[in-house]
């Protein structure tokens, strides 16, 4: 477990049997907390300190255990430079670029003061987004498919959480780059779809939240 106040980060080792093995892996989850946000009329000040902790976190795992790892979860951030009250688009960037452009617009309101200086919202795990890796390669009908369902601007599914309020995306899966690849992806679904019953949850889909389901397979890892 990853503490970040909210207990709700977790990252779990998964071994071989077989020892040793170059299969070995490490799976983390994280859901961001942003239920203080509209309290402090800035959801980057609750929600980019908790993403950064937990990355930080999984920094520390990574320089003691040269692994694979896959990262997910539900952010509570929409890609791209994006401003809403409840919403941080910063949180993805970090994830996205490793870390914040100092000039992006969710830094510009910090009532508790934590987000400066901004150099420090940063971390050096070589994670890419899994949706944005299997967008930019490959050919044939379902990738172009599914790339009329992603945003051509960040390459991430045009929305994963559907409900009467909101529509964009705000979960993501990521992998480190070098270790793993991108195989496939779950289907996306269009909005056409799923507003026939107005929104999510639906008769149909249990939950608000479209599940994210990626195939990944093992990059040959040269021996040091």
């Amino acid at each position: 477990m990853i503490d970040t106040q909210t207990d709700l980060n977790a990252a779990c080792l998964l071994k071989d049997g077989f020892k040793p093995s170059p299969t070995d892996f490490l799976t983390a989850k994280s859901s961001a907390n942003w239920q203080n946000a509209s309290r402090l009329h800035s959801s980057c000040s609750w929600l980019s300190p908790q993403v950064h902790t937990f990355l930080k976190g999984l920094e520390k795992i990574a320089a003691s255990a040269d692994i694979p790892m896959l990262v997910c979860g539900d952010f509570n951030s929409v890609p791209g430079r994006y401003f809403c009250s409840l919403l941080c688009g910063a949180s993805h960037a970090l994830l996205a670029m490793g870390k914040i452009d100092p000039m992006h617009p969710d830094l510009v309101v910090d009532p508790l003061g934590i987000l400066r200086p901004h150099s420090k919202l940063a971390y050096q795990l070589p994670l890419v987004s899994a949706s944005s890796s299997l967008a930019r390669v490959g050919v044939g009908l379902c990738l172009e498919q599914k790339r009329r369902r992603m945003d051509p601007s960040t390459n991430e599914p045009l929305f994963m959480d559907c409900t009467r309020d909101f529509i964009g995306t705000l979960d993501y899966l990521f992998c480190t780059a070098g270790s793993l690849a991108v195989e496939s992806l779950l289907e996306l679904l269009d909005e056409d779809g799923l507003r026939k019953d107005i929104a999510l949850p639906s008769p149909e889909w249990s939950s608000d939240h479209i599940s994210l389901l990626t195939e990944f397979h093992y990059m040959p890892r040269l021996r040091r």
